[in-house]
């Protein structure tokens, strides 16, 4: 908020050299965290967040998630999710392109998915399930065969 902003600059005048400084203008929008993602053969949405693994079809599911929903907004809000959820292989497969995938904020996440799954935590899994899908597959990574690239992370000591 502007308040914060506004006492934060105070502290960078009064104690590290910025008086003679000045503020002329605060952006109305600070700290969006949103970014741009790909459209892909699946979007991870609110729907997929709230529904347990235990409930998800999970034939392409290569990781699961649990942290709150939360938003960077006006709400300030982090609410809590029902329990472990499913991220879906299709997640990190764009449609608009053969054979590239995505394991970044970038992947197909709606607001509400992102919101909850952009942890580093989960990022890295989603990477390690990249790098090990182009590994066993290569050029084809559509191909792929779901269960044996859960075996293999899991194998690896990814879950």
């Amino acid at each position: 908020s502007e308040k914060r902003i506004k006492a934060h600059w105070r502290l960078l005048q009064t104690r590290y050299g910025f008086e003679r400084w000045k503020m002329t203008w605060v952006s109305p929008m600070l700290g969006i965290r949103d970014t741009h993602r790909l459209a892909g053969e699946h979007v991870l949405t609110e729907h997929d967040v709230e529904t347990p693994l235990e409930q998800t079809e999970n034939k392409d599911v290569v990781t699961f998630a649990n942290h709150g929903l939360d938003f960077h907004d006006s709400r300030s809000s982090r609410q809590l999710v029902n329990g472990p959820y499913g991220i879906h292989f299709r997640c990190l497969l764009p449609r608009e392109y053969g054979n590239l995938l995505v394991a970044c904020r970038g992947a197909s996440l709606s607001s509400i998915g992102a919101s909850t799954c952009r942890l580093s935590r989960t990022m890295i899994v989603l990477g390690q399930a990249v790098g090990t899908t182009a590994a066993l597959w290569g050029d084809d990574v559509k191909a792929h065969d779901a269960s044996r690239l859960r075996e293999t992370l899991k194998a690896g000591g990814s879950e």
